[in-house]
């Protein structure tokens, strides 16, 4: 009984910590903290160089994270709208 206590209150904070993520304000990210989000979600697969070297379109931005986010990337709706009008104002 005291680990399945243990458990459910872990689970309530970890999603309260998800909730808490999802609902950060993105808006005011400084370049150095937008550059570290798109380096995290591009979890190794590419270098922050070779992202920022595209020059692309919000709408060829937008194809090319939902490819990302079919091959298995983690990237939130917020977060996938900030990281398109960064790459893209610039």
């Amino acid at each position: 009984p005291v680990e399945t206590e243990t458990m459910e209150v872990e689970t309530i904070e970890a999603s309260e910590t998800v909730e808490a993520e999802e609902t950060r304000d993105l808006s005011d990210l400084s370049d150095a903290e937008m550059e570290a989000l798109i380096t995290e979600k591009a979890d190794g697969n590419h270098e922050l160089e070779f992202i920022l070297s595209q020059d692309m379109t919000e709408e060829e931005w937008s194809a090319t994270l939902d490819r990302m986010i079919g091959y298995g990337a983690d990237i939130s709706p917020d977060e996938k709208a900030a990281i398109i009008d960064w790459l893209v104002n610039r």
